[in-house]
């Protein structure tokens, strides 16, 4: 049976943005070379402002390289909970997305990650 995503971990430099996500995914791409696959991580986050909000964390990162974990969900690594973890260069982060009156601004941090994912099950 497939799996349903309700409450994953989606940790970036150490800090955990599960609750301010929309959405996550972290997918294969084209071969680099006969050894290397290219893969692409993507998480829709709401934006926010002050010392602990996205937008101060994220953007502090901009051109850096961070670590990213990721499980299906917030709980211990297991064999039906396994862990992904990898390094992205931190993108720009927009200051205000374009956003209708009254909606929630959302971002999307996209990056390929600078090696294939590891992943564990311990």
């Amino acid at each position: 049976m497939a799996k349903r995503l309700y409450s994953p971990s989606i940790l970036i430099d150490s800090v955990e943005y599960k609750c301010k996500a929309r959405s996550v995914s972290l997918e294969p791409g084209d071969y680099i070379n006969f050894c290397e696959q290219e893969w692409t991580f993507n998480a829709e986050i709401e934006l926010g402002y002050g010392a602990t909000e996205s937008w101060n964390l994220l953007s502090a990162l901009a051109d850096t390289t961070v670590d990213v974990v990721l499980k299906p969900e917030d709980v211990t690594v297991a064999a039906g909970n396994p862990s992904a973890t990898f390094q992205i260069r931190m993108p720009s982060i927009p200051f205000m997305p374009s956003t209708g009156r009254g909606d929630r601004m959302v971002i999307t941090v996209e990056a390929m990650t600078e090696a294939e994912p590891v992943t564990a099950i311990t």
